[in-house]
């Protein structure tokens, strides 16, 4: 959050919010647990285990949904930024791709080739726009802020369980992408 506020001085963050983040955590885990067996129970405690995509898109939506940075206007006319429309959403990808680089850490620990120990030492990357001027995170912010925000709170009727998947599927992708572009430059 830190990171993000600094971008703007309209930006106030709310670490007071930081147990609301985990508590709608810990709800869209279920939702995802349901997800992943039908609305049945799992067979075992091993099989409700979420894969590090999935654990990064119920932070981001989590974050989505508690919205622990806030806009405070201040006396000029300047209208928000972009920035500081979506910091939230910001913030949601942020931490999502950390938990995504935090996996790549512990990989490390693995028995795994020497190329990919140097591969997973290595920042994620992000892929490349066709636009110039649109960097990746901004066009998936735009991805999850064209909706509502029912899109994202389980508590209200718009709320699709998939859309978690959706966002753990691009995780996954942005992972895949940013291992084979490592692999590439061998």
């Amino acid at each position: 959050m830190e990171f993000i506020v600094s971008k703007s001085k309209r930006l106030q963050p709310s670490f007071e919010k930081t147990d609301e983040v985990f508590k709608h955590y810990e709800k869209y885990v279920e939702i995802i647990q349901k997800g992943m067996w039908g609305g049945k129970e799992a067979a075992s405690k091993e099989d409700n285990l979420l894969d590090h995509h999935k654990i990064a898109a119920a932070l981001c939506c989590s974050v989505i949904k508690a919205k622990p940075i806030s806009f405070i206007a201040n006396d000029s006319d300047d209208a928000p930024t972009n920035m500081e429309k979506t910091a939230n959403e910001f913030c949601a990808f942020l931490l999502g791709l950390q938990v995504i680089q935090n996996f790549w850490s512990f990989k490390c620990y693995e028995d795994i080739s020497a190329e990919d120990m140097e591969i997973y030492n290595k920042p994620i990357k992000l892929p490349p726009t066709n636009d110039d001027d649109t960097t990746y995170i901004e066009w998936f912010i735009k991805l999850i802020s064209g909706g509502t925000f029912g899109h994202f709170d389980y508590e209200n009727n718009l709320f699709g369980g998939t859309l978690i998947f959706y966002i753990a599927h691009i995780y996954f992708l942005i992972e895949g992408y940013s291992y084979q572009y490592y692999k590439g430059k061998e």
